[in-house]
């Protein structure tokens, strides 16, 4: 592991030095991209306008006695800016661009029921208004604007009032508004499409300028039932699977004994891992801009190593050489001491791994690199009694319903925290997958985070090895597999029933508790579940990895000798 460390940290620095480098060129160039010319609509904004839900004012008003300051407050804090400087908001640009599992940041609009209204068709409306800023009012010069609005469908034609505004200098001072209309049964009636696009354009002479925004006429068919959960949980199966049937990783045999009880997780670890894991989600929720950067690096860093060692292995199993091959020849390195060829081929390969996922942010990179992190994680840290495993997943349990269900209670705006982050940050700690059968709004895609699959994914692989060292049966692996199955597709139904982001720990846990305890309950082995796996050997774990190999384990020992020797020495 040691040779791993230095070039992935010079790999990081390099990246972050070219993407300082990258932002610098993005500011300048879009910082002078108007100054070639004259602009008309530098000298004015636009603001998209969001009109408060009537309960909302009337309980600010029973409040407060100042019903101006109160109303100043609502008007700013519900003003979105569309247009600034000449320049359309990124929320608003029709030229952002999208691709699979990375949409570009769009405003929508939804269409919600009036329960007093008798209206037969499903209007939405937006307002936006236009002001002069006080800096530019004594430039500004007399403009006619025109305005119109075209849908993406082609099949509904939105209303603009009014079509035209004159901007004089008299009026200033004087906001202007506009406001544009759609009729969502149309659509709903000629196409099963539940948005459309909207783009506005603003023309002063012979210059305009464009915004767009999505309309959505039905948000409830958009969260209709999609096949990728499936695809989802499977990846999360196959993962565990892959973990309890493949050898041990080579790396575990070369450590100490205390060295391996250092991956050994604790009731001390359990606790930590709680605690730190608020700790972090707190502050990636309230100042995630400010360390995406510094958190991007340390995951590609972590991606580049996890690759490295997860190839490494991938090459021993297909080729399966001898101590005198190619791959396990060692090479010394500058300043890095022996390496083995395989593992600076896996290195190497990593890196560009990672280095591809982070300039093209490609979803089927991330996945793989997603992938690599949980099979090293769960090959490296064991659980070797039942208690650790039984904390930290009830603790996680909590933790899962407080910061998705009772965080938005606690909030600016009532958001769910663990939402915010996990789609907010864009790194391989989730697999995601695009919607396969149902209608989206730009190209999101449907998420599972890679803590509902390593947390579990522990406690299973603790049962698979229960099963095969202690109980010698598979009923705690088969018990423990098909309840996490089950309760990921009840994670999947409640998704779709709710339409709400649901923690898949919710319903992981109890499953885990009910499968593992009752399958130890039947067969009268609750106590040998307490006292856990007999402590395991380097020997044992060399030996182990020789079964799954196929190599004559008594033709082997003679080279591996050495090294089990010194193992011993040390642990004597």
């Amino acid at each position: 592991m040691k040779y791993h460390s230095v070039p992935l940290l010079v790999i990081g620095l390099a990246i972050s030095t070219l993407e300082l480098t990258k932002q610098s060129e993005i500011t300048l160039s879009s910082g002078n991209r108007f100054l070639a010319e004259y602009n008309p609509f530098t000298f004015f904004e636009v603001y998209a306008e969001v009109r408060p839900d009537p309960p909302a004012i009337s309980n600010q008003q029973s409040s407060t006695n100042n019903g101006v300051e109160q109303k100043k407050a609502i008007t700013e804090f519900q003003r979105i800016s569309v247009m600034k400087d000449g320049k359309i908001m990124s929320d608003f640009d029709p030229e952002a661009k999208s691709q699979t599992c990375q949409p570009a940041s769009k405003q929508m609009k939804n269409y919600k029921d009036q329960p007093n209204s008798f209206t037969k068709e499903k209007i939405i409306s937006q307002d936006f208004v236009i002001t002069v800023p006080k800096d530019k009012q004594a430039l500004f010069s007399d403009q006619l604007l025109y305005i119109k609005a075209q849908s993406s469908s082609k099949l509904v034609r939105p209303n603009v009032g009014p079509s035209s505004i004159q901007l004089t200098k008299d009026q200033v001072t004087q906001e202007q508004r506009f406001d544009v209309s759609y009729s969502c049964d149309q659509l709903l009636q000629k196409q099963k499409q539940y948005y459309d696009t909207l783009l506005v354009t603003i023309s002063s002479g012979t210059d305009q300028i464009s915004f767009d925004f999505i309309v959505v006429c039905d948000a409830n068919q958009l969260r209709g039932f999609d096949i990728n959960f499936l695809v989802l949980f499977g990846i999360a199966v196959l993962v565990l699977v892959i973990v309890i049937k493949t050898p041990p990783l080579q790396m575990l045999g070369q450590m100490t004994q205390e060295e391996q009880e250092q991956t050994d997780l604790k009731l001390s670890s359990a606790i930590f891992f709680f605690c730190s894991a608020s700790i972090m989600l707190f502050i990636l929720y309230y100042f995630l801009d400010s360390v995406r950067g510094i958190f991007e690096i340390l995951i590609l860093v972590s991606c580049t190593g996890c690759a490295s060692i997860i190839l490494e292995e991938l090459m021993f199993q297909i080729f399966k050489p001898r101590s005198s091959d190619f791959l396990k020849r060692e090479v010394k390195l500058p300043c890095l001491g022996d390496a083995s060829n395989a593992s600076i081929i896996g290195t190497l390969i990593g890196m560009i791994l990672s280095g591809a996922w982070y300039f093209t942010h490609n979803w089927l990179l991330n996945n793989l690199l997603a992938v690599m992190l949980a099979l090293t994680f769960l090959k490296t840290i064991r659980l070797t009694t039942l208690m650790p495993g039984m904390l930290l997943l009830g603790l996680l349990f909590f933790y899962d319903i407080f910061w998705v269900f009772l965080s938005p209670y606690f909030t600016t705006g009532g958001k769910s925290v663990m939402v915010v982050v996990a789609t907010g940050l864009d790194i391989p700690i989730k697999i995601v997958m695009p919607h396969l059968t149902s209608s989206y709004p730009t190209t999101a895609c449907s998420l599972l985070g890679l803590g509902d699959i390593l947390i579990p994914g522990i406690f299973v692989c603790f049962m698979a090895r229960f099963g095969s060292e202690v109980a010698k049966s598979n009923a705690y692996f088969y018990s423990a597999i098909i309840s996490y199955s089950i309760a990921l597709l009840c994670c999947g139904v409640s998704l779709w029933v709710f339409k709400a982001a649901q923690p898949a720990l919710l319903y992981i846990v109890p499953a885990l508790y009910i499968a593992v305890l009752s399958t130890g309950y039947a067969r009268g082995e609750i106590h040998k579940l307490k006292e856990g796996l007999p402590k395991i050997e380097t020997a044992q774990l060399n030996i182990e990895r020789d079964r799954y190999e196929g190599i004559d384990i008594e033709d082997n020992k003679k080279s591996r000798g050495d090294f089990e020797m010194t193992s011993v020495s040390r642990r004597n």
